[in-house]
């Protein structure tokens, strides 16, 4: 899900810190603010969450309408 975001780029072996900058960007954080804080980190990954569901509602097949 991070890979597919726009607004994020990681590599092709991200390290943790790579995801956790990542997650922390999806919240707000600013790089020139130092370390990504709690509240920042639980924001992205309240959007990480959000996308997901959204990822798993566009990727199901909706039966075939029959007229």
């Amino acid at each position: 899900m991070l890979r597919a975001h726009p607004r994020v780029k990681l590599t092709d072996q991200p390290t943790v810190r790579d995801a956790l900058l990542a997650v922390a960007k999806l919240g707000g954080h600013i790089r020139n603010n130092g370390e990504p804080g709690w509240l920042v980190l639980g924001r992205g990954y309240d959007e990480l969450l959000t996308l997901e569901v959204g990822f798993r509602l566009a990727s199901a097949q909706p039966a075939p309408c029959v007229v």
